[in-house]
């Protein structure tokens, strides 16, 4: 075991046994043997032990609230942006096509006679025309038109399709602007 990985779980604990919740204990820029690539790596283990220990936590200082808007979940981002445009929303949605297959959605969104299907992909890479490509022919399958693909960032290919095709692609960054 690391002293890394050792410093974190020893802050998680006595996190865990303190009367609060504290995320960090140990002030890492006092240990000078521990280099950024260790602080880093001490870092993301705590935030891992402390999501799994303490998945509802809400944070007080603004540096842990930030960190957690980053990590805000894509499907909770798209339904109160889609929410707030008035649009029905329905998660998880499965459709059978024409063709016989059995076709999975994110989610379906409707105002009024307008209806599209959503397909979110929380990638850290970028998303590729293949994916695209695969989105639009299965709205085509389900005979619902123009679907909505959403992703952190997408190719200049897939954008390019897109934009031929009629596919709204849409960003994280776009999403929590608005």
């Amino acid at each position: 075991m690391s002293i890394v990985f050792l410093l974190s779980m020893i802050s998680v604990l006595s996190s865990l046994l303190s009367s609060e919740f504290h995320p960090l204990i140990f002030h890492l820029d006092l240990l000078p043997h521990v280099n950024e690539r260790q602080q880093r790596k001490f870092f993301a283990i705590n935030d891992f032990i402390r999501r799994k220990a303490f998945p509802y936590y809400t944070f007080n200082s603004f540096a842990e609230e930030d960190k957690c808007l980053r990590d805000a979940s894509f499907v909770d981002l798209a339904v109160t942006y889609f929410r707030q445009r008035g649009y029905k929303i329905e998660k998880d949605v499965f459709l059978e096509g024409f063709s016989g297959l059995s076709r999975t959605f994110d989610l379906i969104i409707q105002k009024g006679k307008e209806q599209h299907l959503v397909w979110i992909r929380d990638w850290k890479r970028t998303v590729g025309v293949n994916m695209v490509i695969g989105m639009d022919r299965a709205s085509e399958d389900v005979r619902i038109p123009n679907p909505i693909m959403i992703s952190e960032k997408f190719s200049g290919h897939a954008k390019a399709y897109a934009n031929r095709r009629g596919v709204t692609l849409l960003t994280k960054r776009q999403i929590a602007r608005e």
